[in-house]
């Protein structure tokens, strides 16, 4: 994985935008703005760039993943990235 565990990513990633906005931001708040981001990019493209929406499903599943502690290793058809 290019930027580790996505759990680990998320909570630094909430620990720098809550030093910055002072106030609590947990990880799944980090994936939930991260799918808000990639919706405004999509309309900016005319909701045509896949990569956008490709994006916005990762960032919604690493925010499912995150959210519910699901262990995505006991699913039986898991998804590698």
């Amino acid at each position: 994985l290019k930027y580790g565990k996505p759990e680990n990513n998320f909570k630094i990633i909430a620990t720098y935008w809550g030093d910055y906005l002072g106030r609590n931001i947990k990880p799944a708040d980090v994936a939930v703005m991260m799918c808000l981001f990639k919706i405004a990019r999509l309309e900016t493209s005319g909701f045509e760039d896949l990569d956008s929406w490709v994006d916005l499903a990762g960032y919604a599943a690493c925010g499912a993943e995150i959210a519910t502690k699901l262990d995505t290793s006991k699913l039986p058809h898991r998804l590698e990235a």
